[in-house]
């Protein structure tokens, strides 16, 4: 059984048990109320254990009706900070219902993208009770589900994981439960932490609680007679400056494009707008207006431009070659025209795939497609990549997603045969809320892409191609024009919050460890540490001092759970720089209080380490 068809049938035992014996002890599958406060009690003891007299945050895996998240408000309210995590919608419902103070997500880990599994970042994992029913599977697929879920969890938590499985030392063992021993569980933790694990069965119930920790940092150790960290709070209630804060036009600035839609009533299929904003973009990134077309999104437009430059994927060259480190719409859009993404490292100095690093690649005789990424909106090589298609006959489309600024500062310099796709995402420096643009020269490419974006249709209401529907809609045209409208004071704003970034990077002797604007998106700040190490105590010196950061590509393309069995090289660049590229705070109105906090944060823990 694949983990992820168990846990759904898990999830329905325990949905099952729930409505059958309601919000008690017995619907959470548990015999009795106080075994199940025994074990909160031994779970609190090894998080305090692993916290080493710090305050610390809570993941509850598993979290069901969330009474855990009641046993720390009775027991330690000051100290710990929560976060109830549960596949079942109805257990949910419950805990909100209950307790709509805290934080819960109604989420299964293992079907989450490594972005989206930042919701669970924390000090602790507790996982009480996930492990200890395997209803009708079997002790292997059980097995299977409790390494999946914790290699998957490990990452997430800063001090360590905590859970609790049934024992083998027992008189018999029951057929539902999951009995594991010792010698198994010490081999698995060990692989996973080192020697820094442990068990607790002195509590009288027939089971082992099952730790695995990691080394507090220096910064966290408390002093003689220190008291302890105040509580971290959820980011909305104590003032955390969020990594991305995305600011578009005013409702104001908007009305008389929405006004002129409601008098054309039309509104998508090329309106006026859409086309007055291609012409506009055109004129700023210097290209005809015949070489732009604008998309519903930056992944319809890189779909829309595979299909439209190479077709879809043959069996004779089924793969596209594409760089390991980039966001995860690069290699699904792909995959979406037919192509096997084949994972490629980069450079270790632009980041990005070069063309002299695929000139002797094996696997070049079946290669369909070369997709090439521009790391957060950096310059890229039009004539090099146009060379290198020429040359090996190997379509190439360049997805520069956050690249505006960097075609608009070289007007005409990025245009060409070679397409290039830019995202026009809420999170870009340049915004239609979702929308994308693709740049390109060749008039029978666009004529093609005209029709990949409108269901194959090409001159006529007949199918005559592969397509899709990726045309940009009026109302995301009129929220362009309005951004096109105050563009350059946007641009300014985002300049200035970069210009204090730099300033106080100066200030704590970091400027060689900070990438902006102009190398960058001005969208982007980013700190780049020595290690993996290094990485991981800035984030956390970050996230104490209420600092939201992001790791904006995941662990790789290599590391997403979809693209793991993907045909890969070694990808030793690419895996450095996921792990040592930490994404900082940046937005147009951030103050530079703000900024130097961020920078004073990564100074106080650097300096430490060192």
């Amino acid at each position: 059984m694949h983990t992820l068809t168990m846990s759904r049938s898990l999830l329905e035992y325990y949905d099952s048990c729930l409505l059958r014996h309601g919000d008690t002890a017995s619907g959470a599958a548990w015999p009795d109320d106080a075994g199940r406060l025994l074990r909160f009690k031994v779970g609190l003891e090894l998080m305090q254990q692993l916290a080493g007299g710090q305050a610390f945050t809570v993941c509850d895996l598993g979290c069901g009706t969330g009474e855990f998240y009641r046993y720390l408000q009775e027991n330690c309210p000051d100290t710990v900070s929560y976060i109830g995590v549960d596949r079942s919608a109805i257990a949910i419902a419950h805990a909100r219902a209950k307790f709509p103070e805290a934080l819960f997500h109604c989420a299964d880990i293992l079907d989450l993208s490594q972005d989206a599994l930042q919701m669970i970042d924390c000090d602790m994992v507790f996982a009480n009770g996930l492990f200890t029913v395997k209803h009708d599977a079997t002790h292997a697929e059980m097995w299977r589900f409790l390494t999946d879920m914790l290699e998957t969890a490990w990452p997430r938590a800063r001090r360590g994981v905590i859970f609790n499985v049934m024992s083998t030392i027992v008189d018999w063992e029951r057929d539902d439960l999951f009995h594991v021993s010792y010698d198994a569980l010490a081999q698995f933790l060990v692989g996973l932490a080192g020697r820094t694990t442990g068990f607790r069965a002195d509590y009288g119930l027939y089971e082992i609680m099952a730790y695995a920790g990691k080394p507090v940092p220096a910064a966290m150790q408390c002093a003689p007679g220190a008291t302890r960290l105040a509580t971290v709070q959820r980011p909305d209630a104590c003032g955390t400056v969020p990594v991305c804060k995305p600011l578009l036009p005013t409702t104001q600035a908007l009305l008389p494009y929405l006004a002129r839609i409601d008098g054309q009533r039309r509104y998508s299929n090329h309106g006026a707008l859409v086309v007055e904003l291609t012409e506009r973009m055109a004129s700023t990134i210097g290209a005809g207006a015949h070489s732009v077309c604008l998309a519903s999104s930056g992944t319809a437009g890189l779909t829309g431009s595979v299909l439209a430059l190479a077709g879809r994927a043959t069996p004779d060259r089924p793969l596209a070659l594409c760089p390991a480190y980039t966001f995860v719409a690069t290699a699904l859009a792909v995959e979406l025209a037919g192509y096997q993404p084949y994972l490629v490292d980069v450079d270790p100095h632009s980041w990005a795939l070069e063309p002299h690093m695929l000139r002797l690649h094996p696997q070049l005789h079946r290669t369909g497609l070369v997709v090439v990424a521009a790391p957060f909106g950096q310059a890229f090589s039009q004539q090099a990549w146009a060379d290198f298609s020429r040359q090996h006959r190997i379509p190439v489309v360049i997805d520069a997603a956050a690249s505006f600024e960097n075609v608009s500062a070289a007007p005409g310099a990025h245009a060409g045969d070679v397409p290039v796709v830019l995202s026009l995402h809420a999170t870009k420096s340049f915004s239609t809320a979702e929308g994308g643009a693709v740049m390109c020269t060749d008039a029978d490419f666009q004529r093609r892409l005209y029709g990949a974006l409108n269901f194959g249709f090409s001159g006529a209401r007949s199918c005559s191609l592969a397509g899709m529907n990726g045309k940009m809609s009026e109302y995301h045209a009129a929220v362009g024009l309005a951004e096109h409208d105050c563009w350059p004071g946007k641009q300014a704003a985002f300049h200035r919050v970069a210009a204090a970034y730099r300033h106080f990077a100066r200030q704590y002797g970091l400027e060689d460890r900070l990438v902006t604007t102009p190398r960058l998106a001005s969208c982007y700040a980013l700190f780049v540490a020595r290690g993996k190490a290094e990485a991981i105590d800035v984030n956390d010196a970050l996230f104490r001092a209420g600092v939201d950061t992001r790791n904006w590509y995941g662990a790789g393309l290599q590391h997403e759970p979809y693209f793991r069995a993907s045909p890969a090289d070694p990808l030793p660049n690419a895996g450095h720089l996921a792990a040592c590229t930490i994404g900082l705070p940046m937005a147009p109105d951030m103050t530079r209080a703000q900024v130097d906090r961020v920078m004073s944060a990564i100074c106080a823990a650097i300096r430490t380490i060192a």
